[in-house]
Order: C-alpha cells, then sequence, then structure tokens
C-alpha cells in the first residue's frame, strides 16, 4: 500500500478515525472558512480607505476597534506575534481568530519526522564566519544545510543511489545544486541565463577553494578537493511541465546505458514551478525516482477563471478534491488571497510588525492623497481602476517608490508623501499644506487605527489559505496512486516542516518517492 503522512491540525487528528476521513474533513472545513471570509482575504489595504468599505464590508460589531478610544496597536501586535486573543473584543471576532488558529498546519519542525543524525546540531553551525566563507546569508545556509542532508540521506537509502541523478530545478546560483554535488551528479536548471553564469562562478569558486559548503571534522566549512565534486551539468530553459520533461528525456537519450534515474528538486521554487512543472513531470516519467521540493511564491501560482474549470497547466487547485470542494462553494482564490498566503507577519519581531503596519499605512494614504487629488504617478508601472461600494471608481496605482531619505521613514505621513511625490515626478503638484488640509479630512482622520486593524486581522487568514494551498498540493500526489496503480507504480508520500519558520516561513517540504511493484 502507497504510503503517505503529513501533520494535520490536532483538531482533526481524532484516534479511530481513519486518517482518509480526518484529510477530508479538515479539507471541508478549510475550503468552507475561507470562501465565507473571501471578503478578508481578498481585501487589498487600499481597498480598507475606500468610502463605504468600513460602512458596508466590514463586521459593524467590528467597526469600534479602530476608534481611538477603544485602538490598541500592542494588543493587534500581541496577536499578530503570539495569536493573544483579547476577551473585550466582540464575538464574533473571538471565533473568527479561534477558527483561524484551528485550521492552520502545524508549522514546528518535529526531529521525529527524519530518521536520526539528519537534522542533528545544525543550529550551533551557523555562524557569522560560516555565513561569510560560503557565501550565503544565514537564512540560505539554514535552508541548504537541512535540505540537502534530508535529500542525501533519502537517495542513499534508496534502490537508486548507483544511478541517481539529481536535476535542480530553479536552481538560481546553485547554493543547493554544488552542496548535492559532493555525493551525486547534478542538473542546474534554470530560466535566466545570469543565474547560470553566477552557478558557474560558484562552482568554479568551490574548486578553488574561494567558497566552501560542506562541514568538516571539525564542523567547520571547508571546501572539497576537485575530485570529490560530481559533475554539474547547467541548463538555461524556459521551465514548465513541457520542456523539462523535454529535457530530461535528452538527458535520457545522452545515456545509451540508459543509468539515470532522476531526482527532481526545487529550494523554494516559485509558482507553477513547483506544481504544474514538478508534480507533472514526476508523475510522466517513468526515469523520475524521486522528488524532493520546498514551495513558494504562491501569488505567482495561476487559476481557473472559474471554479468548475479543469486544466493541468493550472496551480491550484491540482488535486481531485480540493477542485471539487471549491466548486462546491464557487471558491477561486484570486491574486490578492494567494497573495496573502505569503505574507505572514507572525515570523516578523515586534518592532518588525509595527514597521511593517506603519508602511502599509502610509502608502495605503499615499494612494488615497493620489485619488484624491487626481494625480497619476510619471513612474508607476500599471493603474487599476476600483469601484468602491458606493459605486465611486478610483485608480489604484501600482508602483515602486524605491529607496527615500531617512526622514521619510521616520516621520510621520507629511515628510513621507513630500519624498513620494517628489520621487513620482509630482514634487510640484501638491503643496504640504494641501497634504495636510488631505489629512485633516474626517474619511482619513483614522486610517492609521483602520489599517493597521484590517491588516492585523487580515492576517490572521494568511496560514489558513497558505495550507489550503499545501494540502492541495500534497493530496495532488496522494491522487497520483489512482493513476499509477495501473502500471505497477505506487507513490509515497510526505508534507512536512523542514525549515524552522522564524528563519524561513516557506518551510514546507513535499518527499514524493516512486515505489515499483513486480507485477
Amino acid at each position: 500500500m502507497p504510503y503517505s503522512f503529513c501533520h494535520l491540525p490536532p483538531a482533526f487528528t481524532t484516534p479511530g478515525v481513519p486518517v482518509e476521513t480526518q484529510r477530508a474533513q479538515y479539507l471541508s472545513e478549510l475550503v468552507s472558512f475561507i470562501s465565507k471570509f473571501q471578503w478578508l482575504s481578498s481585501v487589498h489595504a487600499y481597498d480598507a480607505l475606500h468610502e463605504g468599505f468600513f460602512e458596508n464590508v466590514w463586521p459593524e460589531d467590528w467597526r469600534h476597534l479602530s476608534e481611538d478610544e477603544h485602538f490598541d496597536s500592542e494588543a493587534l501586535i500581541d496577536l499578530v506575534k503570539d495569536g493573544v486573543i483579547q476577551p473585550h473584543w466582540p464575538a464574533s471576532l473571538r471565533e473568527f481568530i479561534a477558527n483561524c488558529q484551528k485550521l492552520k498546519l502545524p508549522r514546528t519542525v518535529n526531529l521525529s519526522d527524519f530518521p536520526s543524525g539528519v537534522l542533528d546540531n545544525l543550529e550551533t553551525n551557523i555562524t557569522d564566519s560560516s555565513t561569510t566563507s560560503s557565501g550565503m546569508s544565514r537564512k540560505k545556509l539554514h535552508e541548504v544545510e537541512r535540505f540537502s542532508r534530508v535529500i542525501l540521506e533519502r537517495i542513499q537509502t534508496s534502490e537508486f543511489a548507483e544511478t541517481a541523478r539529481i536535476v535542480d530545478v530553479g536552481a538560481g546560483q546553485g547554493y543547493l545544486t554544488h552542496r548535492l554535488s559532493t555525493e551525486f551528479p547534478c542538473v542546474a536548471v534554470d530560466f535566466d541565463q545570469i543565474q547560470t553564469v553566477g552557478s558557474v562562478s560558484r562552482g568554479n569558486n568551490i574548486k578553488k577553494g574561494f567558497v566552501k559548503d560542506v562541514r568538516g571534522k571539525k564542523d567547520e566549512l571547508v571546501a572539497p578537493v576537485v575530485q570529490e565534486r560530481k559533475p554539474v551539468i547547467y541548463k538555461t530553459i524556459l521551465i514548465n511541465a513541457e520542456k523539462l520533461q523535454q529535457l530530461l528525456k535528452e538527458l535520457e537519450d545522452e545515456d545509451p546505458a540508459g543509468s539515470n534515474d532522476f531526482v527532481l528538486v526545487g529550494l523554494h521554487a516559485c509558482g507553477d514551478l513547483s506544481g504544474p512543472a514538478m508534480l507533472h513531470t514526476f508523475e510522466k516519467l517513468a526515469s523520475v525516482k524521486m522528488m524532493a521540493v520546498v514551495p513558494c511564491c504562491f501569488n505567482l501560482l495561476t487559476e481557473p477563471d472559474s471554479p468548475w474549470q479543469v486544466c493541468e497547466t493550472h496551480g491550484f487547485p491540482m488535486s481531485k478534491s480540493t477542485r471539487t470542494l471549491t466548486a462546491a462553494h464557487n471558491l477561486t482564490l484570486g491574486y490578492k488571497s494567494r497573495n496573502l498566503s505569503t505574507q505572514t507577519l507572525d515570523s516578523f519581531d515586534r518592532e518588525g510588525i509595527q514597521s511593517n503596519l506603519t508602511g502599509h499605512y502610509k502608502r495605503s494614504l499615499l494612494d488615497a492623497l493620489l485619488w484624491h487629488f487626481n494625480l497619476d504617478p510619471i513612474s508607476k508601472t500599471s493603474t487599476e481602476s476600483s469601484v468602491s461600494n458606493t459605486g465611486t471608481e478610483r485608480k489604484q496605482h501600482k508602483f515602486r517608490l524605491g529607496k527615500m531619505p531617512v526622514e521619510a521613514y521616520e516621520g510621520g505621513f507629511l515628510p513621507y508623501a513630500v519624498a513620494a511625490l517628489e520621487r513620482l515626478g509630482l514634487a510640484n503638484r501638491l503643496t504640504p499644506k494641501q497634504i495636510q488640509e488631505f489629512l485633516d479630512l474626517p474619511r482619513y482622520k483614522n486610517a492609521r487605527n483602520q489599517i493597521f486593524l484590517v491588516h492585523c486581522i487580515k492576517s490572521m487568514l494568511s496560514r489558513v489559505v497558505e495550507s489550503l494551498v499545501l494540502m492541495d498540493r500534497f493530496m495532488a500526489i496522494v491522487e497520483m496512486n489512482e493513476r499509477t496503480v495501473r502500471s505497477g507504480i505506487e507513490v509515497d508520500v510526505e508534507m512536512l516542516n523542514l525549515f524552522d519558520v522564524d528563519e524561513s516561513p516557506r518551510n514546507m517540504v513535499y518527499l514524493a518517492k516512486k515505489q515499483i511493484n513486480k507485477l
């Protein structure tokens, strides 16, 4: 029988209940809850300042929490950081938060999920000298250390250890590729020639001893001699399911002995790369024996226009289980909800959360300022129109302000707006007096409190929406067995927390392996 495992939230792990039933119940409640609160998951920070949002959309019994006499930014940060619910908050809000906490997948690493020794003593190993000698940030070194150890252990204990060839999908600068090449030949695949050039350069620097990425006997990073590295082939292609499968078939043809057993790996593979590209390739090519992928950038996933549309090229939903439920609830996540799933605040410290909220407030109010005076930024990348609940059409400006003077961030909105208008080529269009008069409008008097409140409460949905996308990928691999079992192949799959979530918020890894049954 194929093996499948993931940690569900405690509320859905009832002893004696079949695991299939637990997963079905969890998915059902996830989709139902998200569909009920899609008005919140899909709201943008700009939308909170639309005329009519707080009057017509925001729950009536939550409104008073943005008023000065009831507003408490520290309590909101306590909520975001530690999940603290204030007893005086409205009952419906307390229930909403409790359900968010109930439905999000556990994100703590369980060392017992991995063979003994694989993840031992990793945290004490990362020092300033390690990051300097490796050319990686602390976060990247944390990820590469853990992921490479898990991948190598899985291959070394497999029946194809002698013939394994690792294909690093979205290899980038080659941090993972070259670490894995200490044991197995690798193919580094990326869509950007600049990244490929960087990976080649890294490989050369490792050979020369300029860069170190392997632990020595004294637990220090060392640069192995040239002979200890397996060959790395570099491929720059547009990565999708079709191109990836074509590449692997070409690699098969180049090896007349047929000794390649491919292992697909991807560290923070973006959007559809970790979905249709890798999952379909893993399923459809017999030469691909194993897959290990940490997905990220769910905002870049593609999604059908209708929840009833079935299309293999989309990144969500991928499983039949999820697609059936989203169709029943008429749920399409949309870009804003998917983007929310990548914007987790719980890994920030309190100062970081405060800074993030202040940044959202200023940026949202800047958009309102431009709309109020009907100004279009000269440096904008695009402009979209939206209609408020009162029928008023307004423009949402998509642009990057870039780095501004320090005082723009340290002061209130006025110095921020002055610096932003200059950056946007609008310095002569508004005076500080006009900006202040805008700030004094009753409509925007409470803007900071409103943005803080909306953003903090909305952030509670972040892990919930992410959990749905993660479970959809997991169930898609589980469901592969319905198709592959006829050919004598069973797929084992695990979805596990691999990285410390405070170090790397996208910390879930999928480990899938084919078991060949002799019929």
